[in-house]
């Protein structure tokens, strides 16, 4: 069977509770409401069908060598918590103040590339961030972003952060 939301399977969830490593989840146009954080389990991709048709409201989780790609968020902060390395968020638009969060100190990268970030109520508050690397000893690769009307743009809790790459993002009216 086919894992498509809603055609065979009515919620995010179901879909991907029936999924095994290397199933890929597609998701129809619409929007999502997600009750709790949804996990994506290891391996697993979840494939919106364009960040201008498919809406997720709610927190996605990430676990070891997962993907999302194609929606657009808003809801929960954050609404993409990386909890597992080899894992990506691309072509993404998050319409709140902290889109992407890296938890833990994940030793595989996590890879945040081609999104938008943006506040769409103003300016977000001065703590909050487009994307949030929580642990020094994550290894992040940062890439072809655009973010904007955040507090800042990528907040780090290292001064020194070695282990992140942050290359070719735009950032725009950031309190800081």
């Amino acid at each position: 069977v086919p894992l498509v939301v809603p055609d065979n399977f009515a919620t995010l969830q179901a879909a991907l509770s029936a999924a095994q490593a290397g199933d890929t989840v597609w998701v129809m146009p619409g929007e999502y409401i997600i009750g709790n954080d949804v996990q994506i389990p290891a391996g697993v991709r979840l494939q919106g069908s364009g960040a201008d048709l498919t809406m997720l409201s709610g927190m996605v989780t990430l676990r070891p060598n997962s993907q999302v790609d194609g929606f657009s968020t808003r809801g929960a902060t954050p609404q993409v918590q990386f909890d597992g390395g080899d894992s990506i968020a691309s072509n993404m638009r998050f319409k709140q103040q902290r889109g992407v969060y890296i938890s833990s100190a994940i030793q595989a990268p996590v890879f945040i590339r081609n999104n938008v970030f943006y506040y769409a109520d103003g300016i977000a508050p001065d703590f909050d961030a487009g994307v949030h690397v929580f642990s020094p000893q994550s290894q992040a690769f940062v890439e072809n972003n655009v973010i904007g009307r955040v507090g800042a743009g990528i907040r780090s809790e290292s001064l020194q952060h070695a282990l992140a790459t942050m290359r070719h993002n735009i950032f725009y009216n950031l309190n800081y």
